[in-house]
């Protein structure tokens, strides 16, 4: 005992933080070596939450959830099936915490799927997941751990945080506080009055879309559509069928760039790809949806277009030096993007001020210089590459595939049932899976919603500001406005 009565805190009960110095994964581990950590770790497991309960008779938990649990707590003892499937159900002390295993997602189906009855009183089982977060003593943990307790259905998210409470102060001093509790029920309330109302508009806008799709077709079927008034005209511009050959075409529109369909594409491919890694969404989240980090990119293609209009040429010196440094920019963040993500990665500050400064810029700078050396016709393969004509049809897909591309690995992850061990393998899997889909959805998305979207804008605020046109599909066949692939050159 130290002075005072104090016990002397040895290195191994240490406050764990962070440094510059060492990686996550090296105070990670210097963390696993604080007893405190795991004692507690192992106190906060589903069954030590139960046994708390039992032990204690928490006052705090409902009177429902109370009795539901004393039957639950009956009933392993008996050695009851429903029971036993639950307890089975519920979260254990996981294995490989020594390589950041703290995620723990139990049985959703075998605990929702455990019914039972205990002295007249039915009991079914409901899945929950609890989080707890790190005391300001211990920063070393990147993300917060979390497991899953299998709870009879009386049990609201209140009762579990009641509970973890509870088991906490039982504890003593702890290294975690909870922080979040979620229960879902097999069969959620899921229609309202809002919902009514969103699948009554869907469900009249698409009727209208196919009104015009059908009217489309029987004008094409007639051969009268050099009868047709301008209301029957407006008609057409929402026919899905129209917005689907507008979509479809290989043939590009005069003044086009075609070396811009295929960059436009490649880098929503890309983004795709990005968007995989849990990282990455972390970074969209705080650095992308920032406006003003993506002004280098516009005001570069602002100055590129300024280049194109004063038809620049350059010397051949100087069109050897802009390729040498077109190719050390994607080297360079190639491989310095693989360096960051590296799990044995240390905190370079200057590194990292460099990168979050500089990459956005650079890339664009790559992406002016293609369009830049096709137009002069000193882009060789790369511009016959990007000018393939079946860029054309999914350039036009782009923004829809931007739009939609992040729901899918959303939704994988929203939905799994058990934990995903990531490797090369299953990343490309993935990778490819939600690239079809976003294609695929992008294009019913784009006939469907961004066309007639584009139509009703035309119909409504520019009818009057701008001169007839002899085609009145929408023009999605010319290079639309993406910041990210920054295809705006006026």
């Amino acid at each position: 005992m130290a002075k005072g009565g104090a016990k002397a805190q040895s290195a191994h009960d240490a406050p764990v933080h962070v440094t510059s110095a060492e990686t996550y994964l090296e105070a990670y581990t210097r963390l696993l070596q604080n007893k405190r950590f795991e004692e507690t770790f192992r106190s906060l497991t589903p069954e030590a939450i139960i046994g708390n309960f039992n032990e204690r008779k928490n006052e705090t938990v409902s009177a429902p959830c109370a009795s539901a649990l004393a039957h639950y707590v009956r009933g392993i003892g008996q050695r009851e099936p429903w029971a036993l499937k639950m307890q089975d159900a519920s979260s254990k002390l996981p294995s490989g915490i020594m390589t950041g295993n703290i995620m723990n997602l139990g049985s959703f189906d075998e605990c929702v799927g455990a019914r039972g009855r205990s002295a007249g009183v039915d009991i079914r089982g409901r899945h929950c997941m609890y989080e707890f977060n790190l005391t300001r003593s211990y920063r070393a943990l990147p993300y917060d751990p979390t497991m899953s307790i299998c709870l009879p259905n009386s049990c609201t998210e209140r009762d579990l945080l009641s509970l973890i409470v509870s088991t906490v102060g039982a504890a003593g001093d702890s290294v975690f506080l909870p922080t979040r509790a979620k229960c879902v029920s097999e069969r959620g309330e899921f229609w309202d009055g809002e919902t009514t109302l969103v699948v009554f508009i869907c469900g009249a806008y698409c009727g209208f879309l196919l009104l015009c799709t059908v009217y489309d077709a029987m004008g094409r079927w007639l051969a009268d559509k050099d009868c047709k008034s301008e209301d029957e005209k407006t008609l057409v511009r929402f026919s899905l069928l129209k917005n689907a050959e507008s979509v479809l075409t290989t043939e590009s529109q005069k003044n086009n760039l075609p070396v811009i369909n295929g960059l436009r594409f490649i880098s929503t491919m890309s983004i795709v790809m990005v968007h995989d890694f849990n990282r990455i969404l972390e970074v969209f989240n705080n650095i992308y949806l920032v406006t003003h980090t993506r002004a280098a990119p516009y005001f570069l293609g602002v100055v590129l277009g300024f280049i194109i209009e004063t038809n620049c040429k350059l010397s051949k010196v100087s069109r050897s030096l802009g390729w040498l440094v077109a190719t050390g920019i994607v080297i360079t963040i190639f491989f310095g993007t693989k360096f960051v993500l590296d799990a044995n990665y240390k905190y370079i500050l200057l590194l990292e001020m460099l990168g979050s400064s500089s990459a956005r810029f650079c890339w664009s700078f790559v992406v002016c210089w293609i369009i830049f050396s096709s137009i002069n016709g000193s882009a060789g393969p790369l511009q016959k590459l990007f000018s393939w004509k079946y860029f054309l049809p999914l350039s036009k897909l782009s923004y829809s595939m931007f739009l939609l591309h992040i729901i899918f690995p959303f939704m994988r992850m929203m939905t799994s049932r058990n934990p995903l061990y990531i490797n090369d393998w299953l990343t490309t899997h993935s990778y490819i899976g939600n690239l079809v889909l976003s294609i695929v959805f992008s294009f019913f998305y784009t006939i469907a919603v961004e066309m007639p979207v584009f139509s009703m804008d035309d119909l409504l605020l520019r009818r009057k500001c701008l001169p007839s046109k002899e085609d009145d599909s929408p023009r999605l066949s010319e290079p639309m406005s993406n910041d990210y692939t920054m295809t705006e050159l006026k």
